[in-house]
C-alpha cells in the first residue's frame, strides 16, 4: 500500500475513513518508500533497542540501535549484508572492528591519509633495546652493535614508506651517520657509523642511541 499525503481530505466522508486512513497507517507501519516525513520526533518516544540485526534489504543501508555489552550502540547493515558497529562505549568504531576512513581532512588544505601518517616509531638503545615503540620490535642484527633490525608488528602493505632517523651524540666530537637499508614490508635495517671530526669519511659500525619514525606503507 502507498502513503497518500492528502488523505483524509476535508471533504472525506466519515463512512470512508476506514478505507482512507487504514492504508495510510499500513504504509507508515511497513516503512513504505512513499512515506517521507519532513522530520522525526526522537524525544517523545519509548527507547527500544533491537536485540537482533534486521534482515538485509538489497540496495539499501539500514541504520539501527542494538544492545551490545548492556548498552545501546549504533549499527548499520549494508545492502550486501555487511554489519558494521559504528559506536562503542562513547567512541566511534568498535572493539572488534577498527573504524576505518579513506582519508581524514582538517580544514580545507590539510588531508591525512594512510600514505602520510606515522605507522611506526620508537627509540633504540646502544644494545638494540627499543622503548616507546609503536607497531614494531627491535633487535641487533647479528653481533654487531652498530646494526639494528626494526621489525613491524603489523607488516606494511608495501615498501612505499619513509624512515626518518636521528642518532644521539654522547658528547663526542665524532658525528654519527644513520642509514636504513633492506627495506621490506615486514622490516628494515639501520646501520650507524662514526665520522671523523671534519664530518667526512666513515669509521666502523658504532653503537649509539637513535630515534626513528616511519611514514606511510599502508
Amino acid at each position: 500500500m502507498a502513503f497518500v499525503v492528502g488523505e483524509p481530505a476535508d471533504t472525506t466522508l466519515i463512512r470512508d475513513l476506514g478505507v482512507v486512513i487504514r492504508p495510510n497507517w499500513a504504509a507508515i507501519e511497513s516503512g513504505d518508500s512513499t512515506f517521507k516525513p519532513h522530520a522525526l520526533n526522537l524525544q517523545n518516544r519509548t527507547d527500544l533497542p533491537a536485540s537482533n540485526d534486521p534482515a538485509t534489504i538489497a540496495g539499501s543501508t539500514i541504520f539501527y540501535v542494538k544492545t551490545a555489552s548492556a548498552a545501546a550502540e549504533t549499527f548499520m547493515r549494508t545492502g550486501a549484508g555487511t554489519i558494521l558497529q559504528l559506536t562503542s562505549g562513547g567512541s566511534i568504531g568498535s572493539t572488534a572492528v577498527p573504524f576505518k576512513v579513506k582519508s581524514l581532512a582538517f580544514g580545507s588544505t590539510l588531508t591525512y591519509t594512510q600514505a602520510n601518517m606515522v605507522t611506526a616509531k620508537g627509540t633504540v638503545s646502544k644494545t638494540g633495546v627499543g622503548s616507546g615503540l609503536f607497531n614494531c620490535t627491535t633487535g641487533l642484527t647479528g653481533a654487531n652493535s652498530g646494526q639494528v633490525t626494526v621489525t613491524f608488528t603489523n607488516a606494511m602493505a608495501n615498501t612505499n614508506y619513509q624512515v626518518l632517523l636521528t642518532a644521539n651524540q654522547n658528547g663526542e666530537n665524532h658525528q654519527r651517520v644513520c642509514n636504513f637499508k633492506s627495506k621490506l614490508p615486514g622490516s628494515f635495517k639501520v646501520t650507524i657509523r662514526r665520522t671523523d671530526q671534519s664530518g667526512t669519511g666513515s669509521g666502523d659500525f658504532q653503537a649509539e642511541i637513535f630515534d626513528f619514525i616511519v611514514i606511510g606503507g599502508r
